[in-house]
């Protein structure tokens, strides 16, 4: 689907200059910290929030048949699933 390409084009563009900007801006600065403050998790709500919502205008305009849950459900199948459809090793 054309709409899908050039909207991905849009992100991945978007995405690389924002990590542009993120390396240069805290090129000296410790990558992590372990003290969250309350701005820190407003904006992580905030961040959440918006990709949600980011997330559901794309799937419309792509008439996406899926829907978020299911999406996010196969995302935690992907990354954690896995881990636990392994079969137990065999020990001899």
């Amino acid at each position: 689907m054309r709409r899908l390409q050039i909207g991905l084009g849009i992100f991945a563009l978007s995405a690389l200059v924002l990590s542009l900007v993120a390396v240069q801006t805290r090129w000296n600065r410790e990558l992590f910290t372990l003290a969250p403050t309350m701005g820190a998790l407003l904006l992580s709500v905030l961040s959440a929030a918006v990709s949600l919502l980011g997330m559901g205008a794309v799937l419309r305009l792509t008439n996406y048949k899926k829907t978020v849950q299911q999406i996010l459900i196969g995302l935690g199948m992907a990354t954690v699933g896995f881990l636990f459809a392994r079969p137990a090793p065999v020990r001899v």
